[in-house]
């Protein structure tokens, strides 16, 4: 395996090499080449969007733009972001306070015992060299909630005359307790078959979780063009380890762009490998349990071409998997837009996605999921249709809607995953069993179409209130099993006000709202039931209080509706959300 994998890391670096060039002649281009490291200096104590609840907090106050250096994501490969959209809600930029260029500090506690601590320095700043430091910490504790992240790292960049190196390390702990509703009892008096072994009740779950991940990156991009040519080339290692097993992530991105007929042709390249230690889970010995070592190799070339309000941009998106998924696998990258001035844009196009299932992104996705089992396939999207309107009336009113078609070969869809509970231990292995559910999660991999249709309006009046309202439709069609899209709203909405009273108090509220979600839950003979998820009503509330001397106090009341028990709800079925909470916190610029 090691003799296959070798070559793959190798390959980039013949990418990435041909954009350099050490002369220094000046070549006035207009080539663009999407940047990994963009620097963020200014600090801005506003109020923060809340978001809805999911057992983690939102952050309130106050907002903070800190260097952000930003790879190629385990989870997605080569994901083209549109530069055709260039209309956006009106914002309320007056409501943004003086900006400050050194660090901040804040605190918070609530009830129930929830805590935030945040800070954020710029150790070194000046036109050659940046290094920043930061610290996030913040939790949720009850008698059976339980979670605590942490997450420490430092930024670096050193400016060159046309060219930047930049790097970074990070660190994260996130520990959570397992305190979901379940049909298995966890007691020494019941027994399990797990794998043709008999397994006591009290071995069979965790109770708790500790993920902890590492990463560390270093690159090099051009910050003017040479001779014509654009690059930037990264190498990122990242660890991913909870209790049982541990993931090595090496993914080495390169890409480069240069004018050719007066329009920029670009092709980014990437190699995301995976490395996994032999699992030691205390039960299973079946070498199966284990994540499969896999790499991806991603290519994706396109020109962009635009005549004063038209715009094209052609391209495709290539990849190919070894040891995980198909071999092979295509997806168009297709684009055109027209805007009109300021007030008018429309636009569409086809493109496509390959998600590339990893250990970490798994949890990402969902933490519940089970510790002892594996995503044995990547969610490949061959196509992708959409097209969408963004229009400004008026001063202050934007209209946006947007609708598209995903057909997706291998969708996951997580549900509670089952165990066979041995109803005569003693007769064992000849005992009878009967399916229970547990409050981890396993998959199903479903071929799917999913049809997305959104409509939005937001309106900024005298840059004191700002009103927003968005619908969207989720239209999942599920091609196979029992053709049910499990745990996926088809309704959601967002809406809420921003509200400046005075030059220094800032209110803001939001509300979400998801449809009713399925999933299924196995019965005593081994079939399956279907139970419903109740609808989510999620009201949030946020005010802020800046004072002169750059300090400033927030209080943040979240979940209000569910001090209901009407109203109360859960995000994967056998977890109850944290509910109402309130926080109450402060936090000081220097």
């Amino acid at each position: 395996m090691k003799k296959i994998f070798l070559p793959i890391l190798l390959i980039p670096i013949c990418f990435a090499a041909n954009g350099q060039d050490n002369k220094n002649t000046a070549t006035t281009d207009t080539a663009v080449i999407v940047k990994h490291v963009q620097v963020e200096k200014d600090f801005v104590p506003t109020i923060e969007k809340v978001e809805r609840a999911d057992f983690s907090l939102s952050f309130t106050e106050p907002e903070v733009k800190k260097s952000d250096v930003t790879y190629s994501d385990s989870t997605k490969q080569l994901e083209t972001v549109s530069p055709f959209n260039p209309l956006a809600p009106n914002s309320l930029t007056m409501m943004e306070r003086a900006r400050y260029k050194k660090g901040y500090f804040r605190g918070a506690i609530g009830f129930p015992l929830t805590w935030i601590v945040d800070f954020w320095y710029p150790i070194w700043d000046d036109n050659t060299y940046y290094l920043d430091a930061h610290v996030n910490h913040y939790g949720i504790k009850s008698n059976l909630q339980k979670l605590i992240n942490t997450d420490i790292g430092f930024d670096f960049s050193k400016n060159f005359r046309k060219d930047q190196l930049y790097a970074s390390i990070n660190f994260k702990n996130s520990y959570y307790s397992y305190y979901g509703t379940d049909s298995v009892n966890n007691t020494d008096l019941f027994f399990y078959d797990v794998n043709q072994q008999k397994i006591r009740g009290d071995s069979l779950l965790p109770f708790d979780q500790m993920l902890i991940e590492a990463e560390a990156a270093f690159g090099f991009r051009s910050t003017q063009a040479r001779k014509g040519w654009n690059y930037d080339a990264n190498v990122v290692y990242n660890l991913f380890a909870s209790r049982f097993a541990q993931e090595h992530q090496v993914a080495i991105n390169g890409g480069f762009s240069k004018e050719l007929g007066g329009f920029p042709l670009s092709v980014d390249v990437n190699t995301n490998t995976f490395f996994y230690n032999t699992a030691k889970f205390p039960f299973i010995t079946d070498t199966a349990a284990n994540w499969k070592p896999q790499s991806v190799i991603a290519l994706a070339p396109k020109y962009e071409m635009q005549w004063n309000s038209l715009k094209l941009r052609v391209g495709a998106k290539m990849r190919f998997s070894i040891n995980k998924g198909q071999l092979f696998t295509i997806s168009p990258d297709i684009e055109i837009a027209y805007s009109f001035r300021t007030i008018f844009n429309v636009y569409g196009g086809v493109g496509g996605d390959y998600g590339i299932n990893s250990m970490a992104s798994t949890f990402y996705q969902n933490r519940y999921f089970c510790p002892t089992d594996q995503l044995k396939e990547n969610t490949y999207t061959p196509f992708d249709f959409y097209a969408g309107f963004k229009v400004k009336p008026v001063v202050g009113l934007m209209i946006d809607g947007a609708v598209s078609y995903k057909m997706i070969a291998n969708q996951q869809f997580f549900y509670n995953k089952p165990y066979d509970c041995i109803t005569t231990p003693h007769l064992w292995p000849l005992s009878a069993s009967e399916k229970v559910y547990s409050n981890l999660f396993t998959a199903d991999f479903l071929k799917s179409t999913l049809l997305n249709a959104s409509v939005g309006i937001s309106y900024n009046l005298q840059e004191r209130y700002l009103f927003f309202v968005k619908g969207l439709y989720n239209g999942w069609n599920v091609m196979e099993g029992e053709k049910i899209a499990w745990n996926k709203p088809t309704w959601e909405a967002t809406a809420g006000i921003n509200t400046k009273i005075t030059q220094n108090l800032l209110i803001k509220s939001i509300f979400y709202f998801a449809s009713e979600r399925q999933t299924k839950l196995p019965t005593r003979d081994g079939a399956y039931c279907i139970e419903k998820l109740k609808p989510i009503y999620d009201l949030n509330l946020a005010a802020s209080y800046t004072f002169p001397k750059n300090w400033s106090v927030f209080l943040e009341a979240n979940n209000i509706l569910s001090a209901s028990e009407k109203l109360s709800y859960q995000n994967w079925y056998g977890y109850d959300t944290v509910g109402f909470s309130i926080l109450l916190g402060a936090s000081v610029a220097f």
